[in-house]
């Protein structure tokens, strides 16, 4: 009986101590990463599902020069992957909610942190005992700042939610060895981000399919970051952007599509700058509106890339053909054209992609069709608020549809 009892206080002395006893790990091992240092508040450990709670997470800048944590969070979960049982996997989850992220752009290396060293993934696993299989984030925000610039730049990407899948490149766990991650968000206020990622986290070089689309950008809402960096304004504007990117091995093809609709620079005289920052401003403004395609009200082209990461090509001379493509011939298509594929980086590589991101990876962009599905669940949902005009939406259609 004697015996008992004592095993009895010594668990409830452990439980009690445990709190205490992650809290500083969680600490220490924050602080590993480079140049930054881990903060949290408080953790709460629940045992009977596997799980701990850490509450007011930071990792700040320890050079002491930047205002903003480089992360935090009011609360981060990490447990077991029950439902992943069933498929005989002991897995974790890890959920953050309200992240937010700031990016900020300084004078000297100290007083930015635009970067952070790679090592921080490996302190991420060593939070939690079992391999992640699956990473969320709910209502966060991504911010890039710059407080020394004339006037101060702060662009935020609103509402994030990310989603990673099958991070343990497990066929036990998913229909292919690939890891998905999907990532929405409202950069600007009411502009629409819509991302999808096909990954092989464990090959040794990037391989990849990926598709995204931002749009219904309001260029009048880069005013600040236009003026610090550029020398001018945006009178009106609406900005949408297309892009695909296939990569096996380390070689890679894609594209990115721009496309401005109902773009206006106001009239120097206007404007209280500097000569050369007129100047500038009015090229900007003449250029756009001499190369863009006049009854859609649209200045558009597509850069095309392929190559290795170390040595990428596009042809400039393409790109200026798009643009007079767009101009006198034909208005590009506001969306995404789904011609770039994983079979397209293999040949490039030579390797087989296949086992890995399943037969369908080879013939058609996967990444492209899922966004494409997203993003009209997300119009039915009324999600994705639309700017007044529809010749801005990127809509040429009465019905939203894009036309040729």
């Amino acid at each position: 009986m004697g015996l008992v009892v004592v095993l009895a206080v010594l668990l409830i002395a452990i439980r009690l101590a445990l709190p205490h006893l992650v809290r500083n790990y969680v600490n220490r091992t924050l602080s590993r990463i480079p140049d930054y240092r881990g903060e949290v508040g408080d953790i709460d450990i629940h045992l009977w599902r596997g799980a701990y709670t850490i509450h007011d997470a930071k990792v700040v800048r320890t050079s002491g020069k930047v205002p903003v944590p480089f992360f935090s969070a009011p609360r981060v979960d990490l447990s077991v992957q029950w439902r992943e049982l069933f498929h005989r996997a002991l897995v974790g989850t890890i959920q953050i909610h309200q992240a937010k992220l700031n990016f900020v752009k300084g004078p000297t290396e100290e007083t930015s942190q635009t970067r952070v060293d790679a090592s921080w993934q490996d302190r991420v696993k060593e939070l939690f005992p079992l391999r992640i299989n699956r990473f969320e984030i709910i209502g966060g925000q991504v911010h890039y700042g710059d407080f020394h610039s004339h006037p101060p730049v702060d662009v935020v990407i609103n509402h994030v939610h990310v989603v990673a899948r099958n991070l343990t490149n497990s066929l036990k766990l998913s229909k292919t060895l690939a890891a998905t991650i999907d990532a929405d968000g409202q950069p600007l206020g009411n502009a629409n981000l819509t991302l999808r990622v096909d990954v092989d986290p464990y090959q040794e070089k990037p391989t990849f399919n990926a598709a995204a689309e931002l749009t219904h950008v309001d260029l009048t809402k880069f005013n600040d970051f236009a003026t610090a960096y550029g020398g001018f304004s945006f009178g009106s504007g609406w900005l949408d952007i297309y892009t695909e990117l296939a990569a096996a091995k380390g070689k890679f093809t894609g594209y990115v599509k721009p496309l401005v609709t109902q773009l206006e620079i106001p009239d120097w005289k206007e404007e209280h700058e500097n000569f050369l920052q007129r100047v500038w401003g009015v090229l900007v403004g003449v250029t756009a509106k001499v190369f863009r395609n006049h009854p859609k009200d649209r200045f558009a082209t597509r850069i095309d890339y392929a190559g290795t990461w170390d040595d990428p090509t596009y042809s400039m001379w393409e790109v200026v053909g798009q643009v007079l493509k767009n101009t006198f011939i034909k208005a590009i298509p506001p969306r995404l054209e789904g011609d770039v594929s994983l079979g397209e980086a293999e040949k490039q590589s030579g390797v087989e992609v296949k086992e890995a991101h399943g037969d369908e990876a080879e013939t058609r962009n996967t990444a492209a069709d899922v966004v494409k599905k997203r993003v009209a669940e997300k119009k039915r949902r009324g999600e994705i608020v639309l700017p007044q005009d529809p010749g801005a939406t990127g809509a040429d259609s009465k019905d939203g549809k894009p036309t040729e």
